[in-house]
């Protein structure tokens, strides 16, 4: 198997026949996992209270552990034992990300995940985010005097609110 050539967007959650999996932080055998490159991530997962980390994903192959060149994705420790990752593109084929059902402990002292300053690119945006509660954005506006928002820097994550109600962007034809 390749994942190459997989449209990465997002974040992923691992499972293997209903059981939650994480990708190994240890070397994986060669042609291990259905393909001739196994991706395992070097330097460990985090704890919940680390927040979202960066790893290097190594490839083994000719007998090196980490025989292709490593290239970053995000790692999250989630309450309730589990990891999310910020998958990319491997850079060569055959390579796939391994995953493993092993014993995944995320525990903390806290369930609290850290404080992470507002400047940090891996702020977790469920917490962290600009508030939008401008009235003319609701769906039912019908004013005539049009507004735009390719003058807005934006920056960030943002949740949407309409008279003080958390609101989403709308995903049907109005």
């Amino acid at each position: 198997m390749c994942d190459q050539s997989v449209t990465w967007s997002g974040w992923y959650r691992l499972f293997i026949n209903g059981l939650s999996a994480q990708i190994p932080d240890t070397c994986v055998a060669e042609y291990g996992c259905g393909t001739n490159i196994p991706l395992w991530i070097r330097g460990g997962h985090p704890r919940v209270q680390d927040g979202v980390v960066t790893r290097d994903v190594c490839g083994h192959y000719n007998n090196y552990c980490c025989y292709y060149g490593s290239f970053p994705i995000k790692v999250k420790a989630c309450p309730g034992s589990y990891y999310v990752y910020e998958l990319v593109s491997p850079t060569v084929c055959y390579s796939a990300y391994c995953a493993d059902v092993g014993s995944i402990n995320t525990s903390s002292t806290t369930d609290t995940p850290a404080t992470i300053s507002t400047d940090d690119l891996s702020v977790d945006p469920c917490f962290n985010y600009t508030v939008l509660d401008d009235p003319w954005r609701a769906t039912s506006n019908q004013l005539s005097n049009y507004m735009c928002d390719t003058s807005v820097t934006w920056n960030g994550w943002y949740r949407l609110f309409i008279n003080s109600l958390s609101t989403q962007i709308a995903d049907t034809w109005e």
